[in-house]
């Protein structure tokens, strides 16, 4: 077997995807005018875009020349540490707009999650600022992502399994 067969392609971005994150980008950077910064050297001017994760690619990554360090679009913020796709937040901060006080379990059924997932990312969102929260509804919004299209596209993203109970 040749070892270009072992190579594993990134996945493309679906254009819903590509609107959650540009509706992320535009709330994240939005405090030093729409571009990038280092979040250790606050410089903005050394910063090179490098390949995007081939998990994430919708996740743009720049290398800060000035400190060596990699800079994400989720650097520094409250989705630094996690791996859940950003269009299943944007769900959540969507639903949990209009519907707020829902248990975990009927949200868990909406898109196809285990409830203890769903829990754990309110946790999570709890710890966000409200304010960004708002303002990254109302970029979603603008740009045409609605809770709707969020719904359609996690479900065809994640089919049910046959015979095991998704919310166990």
């Amino acid at each position: 077997m040749s070892p270009r067969l072992l190579v594993t392609h990134a996945r493309r971005a679906s254009k819903l995807e590509i609107l959650v994150a540009n509706a992320w980008r535009a709330v994240r950077w939005a405090h030093c005018g729409g571009s990038a910064i280092c979040d250790t050297c606050y410089d903005g001017v050394d910063l090179r875009p490098i390949k995007a994760d081939p998990r994430n690619p919708t996740l743009r990554r720049y290398a800060c020349h000035s400190c060596q360090r990699i800079v994400t679009d989720w650097s520094d913020t409250w989705l630094a540490p996690l791996k859940a796709p950003l269009a299943r937040w944007a769900w959540l901060v969507l639903y949990e707009a209009l519907n707020h006080g829902v248990g975990p379990e009927i949200m868990g059924r909406q898109i196809n999650l285990r409830h203890h997932t769903i829990r754990g990312m309110r946790d999570k969102l709890a710890t966000a600022p409200e304010r960004f929260l708002a303002e990254w509804r109302q970029a979603l919004l603008a740009q045409g992502v609605t809770l709707v299209k969020l719904t359609a596209a996690l479900l065809a993203s994640r089919p049910k399994a046959e015979g095991r109970n998704p919310l166990t």
